[in-house]
């Protein structure tokens, strides 16, 4: 198993620098994907409220991505990086790959605050629609330009969430493969890029899913 800072600090004698800050930001990583793990835990036994369960498992993220940008090279695969140090954490990995918390990714759409500010969140989710719609539309595929927007598009759907409760499921069903290319992105490296077919598809489902919000945008504003 990974060893703690203090035990790193121990060892340091026997590293050289460069190695001694490599283990020790391992060690965070691992650390945090452990707190991710029991948050998720926590959260779906309600010992947690939504509240607190979102402004922390936000931070874990945020965390996690600037830890993991920094171990590029080392740790090329979230799973291999577990595997290697025997750490079983799928809820825990299924989140940072999502990269959402799941009170947004899986919003209900009953919380009158959300209700009554509809109308901004719409407006932030249709400028994530285009902003994404014109970074494809330039021909952009490269993993770390793309994944920020995706992100961006998933986290301003949840604030209106309303938009997804619809009877035959259409709406959610398109909102999910937008979560997929999430997770699938997230298992690229940083400069890595989809091909060409990939973005001519995401742009196709993007669309989709674009003008299944804008009708329902429109019917719940009626």
């Amino acid at each position: 198993m990974l060893q703690t800072r203090d035990q790193l600090q121990a060892a340091a004698p026997a590293t050289s620098a460069a190695e001694r800050e490599t283990l020790l930001v391992m060690a965070d990583l691992y650390a945090i994907i452990t707190c991710v793990e029991y948050l998720e835990r926590a959260w779906r036994s309600n010992a947690i409220s939504d509240a607190d369960y979102t402004r922390n498992c936000s931070r874990l993220i945020a965390q996690f991505r600037a830890t993991r940008q920094l171990l590029t090279d080392e740790v090329p695969s979230v799973i291999s990086f577990l595997e290697e140090h025997r750490l079983t954490a799928r809820a825990a990995v299924n989140r940072l790959q999502v990269g959402v918390p799941a009170t947004v990714e899986h919003a209900n759409g009953g919380d009158e605050t959300r209700r009554r500010n509809f109308t901004a969140a719409a407006i932030q989710a249709t400028e994530a629609f285009l902003t994404l719609r014109d970074a494809l539309e330039l021909g952009e595929r490269s993993v770390d330009r793309l994944l920020p927007y995706l992100r961006d598009l998933l986290l301003f759907l949840g604030k209106v969430a309303v938009v997804f409760e619809t009877a035959d499921g259409e709406a959610t069903t398109q909102r999910e493969r937008i979560v997929q290319w999430v997770r699938r992105l997230d298992t690229m490296r940083a400069y890595e890029q989809i091909s060409e077919e990939d973005k001519r598809q995401l742009a196709h489902e993007l669309d989709t899913l674009y003008d299944t919000f804008r009708r329902r945008v429109g019917e719940l504003e009626m």
